[in-house]
């Protein structure tokens, strides 16, 4: 493999070669297989000599990000003579895998097609072991293999030149080939593009002398969209506290209809409840996301009673004491005067006796809490709604009050 970088101005600097365990190179593919930011590389090995295809490999070159590659690392691509790799997320899981095509044991040109296999990535650059698919209707040389959602499920499908379809099933395996538009003539390279503009994805392929052009005719899918909500952040919080989850709307098939948001609680009930609320409210176009905030209420806290003026120290008791006494000292003179002095003195005592009670029953109510939302666990339904198309998807999150 010679690697040649670019001037930038059209013209390349001289090549440098990286050996590999491997001969006969049928093709090669670019992509970020340990998801480090660093484009590394894949090349296929048919092995193949003079009179025999011994068992393909794949030689995997990781790429440093300055136009290096590190020490090739070599797969067994599940048979015999690898001849065209492609790299695509087959499994769904944003980990680069590959699929490979073999030749087969082959002992006479030209060689037929005898196994798809697919080595799925573990986003590390390493791959599992090959599982190769084969059928009686995978037959003919395959120069070139291209990948697109042709069947529009979301489910990524091969599509190999010597006219096979291969549909995917979304977790690396794929189901047994469909011949398109059969010929005398095998594929020799092809592309994938929507070429008359409806959405679904075309081939062109070479054959050598022709060019033939094969529009998608499957149905379309019905407009849908995906919806995802992250746990509630905080999950436990105290009354009074808020939460927050990130709602996201992912379209689906060719969705663009605004989609609106809307939240209940579901359990348990209390009184007074979380609220919910969106910002925004909906979300546009069907993708995007908003912000869901689940509000509690706060306990309100009896204020205190200001008795400070009713309640006697030291002073008032003596002063309480001493008009008791001169009170009881008045009574016993015969006089009017003296006698209503000593009825205003048992009135005051009546009165701080009287305060000093009111005060304690004060103090004994005062910064109780009251009223806020009830400690549990609370689990709200989060609607996704569509008027045109109707579709409505749902999520529950939950958090905590302490």
């Amino acid at each position: 493999m010679n690697i040649l970088l670019g001037n930038g101005d059209g013209t390349f600097q001289t090549p440098v070669n990286y050996p590999f365990v491997g001969a006969e190179t049928g093709s090669a593919a670019v992509g970020d297989l340990n998801l480090d930011g660093k484009l590394d590389l894949v090349v296929a090995n048919s092995n193949c000599g003079e009179f025999d295809c011994p068992m393909g490999s794949l030689s995997v070159l990781l790429g440093n990000g300055d136009g290096t590659f590190q020490t090739a690392v070599n797969y067994s691509s599940g048979d015999f003579g690898a001849n065209s790799v492609v790299l695509a997320d087959l499994s769904g899981d944003g980990k680069l895998d590959l699929a490979v095509s073999n030749l087969g044991p082959c002992s006479s040109s030209p060689c037929k097609i005898n196994s798809v296999g697919v080595l799925l990535g573990k986003g590390d650059g390493s791959f599992q072991a090959a599982a190769t698919t084969a059928g009686p209707t995978l037959s003919g040389t395959v120069s070139s293999i291209a990948v697109a959602d042709f069947d529009r499920d979301g489910k990524l499908d091969l599509a190999l030149s010597n006219r096979s379809l291969m549909l995917g099933n979304g977790d690396g395996t794929l189901q047994d080939p469909q011949n398109y538009n059969p010929g005398t003539n095998d594929g020799v390279s092809e592309v994938v593009a929507d070429f008359n503009g409806d959405g679904k994805p075309d081939l062109a392929v070479a054959t050598g002398p022709f060019l033939t052009v094969l529009l998608n005719i499957s149905a379309s899918a019905a407009q849908d969209f995906g919806m995802g909500a992250t746990p509630l952040s905080p999950a436990a919080i105290s009354a009074g506290g808020s939460s927050t989850s990130t709602i996201t709307i992912t379209p689906m098939n060719g969705f663009n209809a605004s989609v609106s948001l809307s939240c209940n609680t579901i359990a348990p009930a209390a009184t007074p409840s979380p609220s919910c609320t969106f910002n925004p409210n909906s979300v546009a176009s069907g993708s995007g996301t908003a912000t869901l905030t689940v509000s509690t209420t706060a306990p309100h806290v009896l204020s205190d009673m200001p008795t400070s003026l009713l309640r006697p120290g030291r002073f008032g008791w003596a002063a309480a004491g001493s008009n008791l006494l001169v009170g009881v000292l008045l009574l016993g003179v015969p006089s009017r005067r003296r006698r209503r002095a000593a009825g205003l003195a048992l009135v005051v005592l009546v009165l701080l006796v009287a305060g000093a009670s009111c005060g304690s029953a004060s103090n004994s109510s005062s910064g109780r809490k009251t009223g806020g939302t009830p400690a549990g666990r609370y689990t709200f339904k989060v609607t996704a709604t569509s008027a045109s198309p109707q579709v409505s998807h749902a999520a529950d999150v939950v958090v905590t009050v302490q």
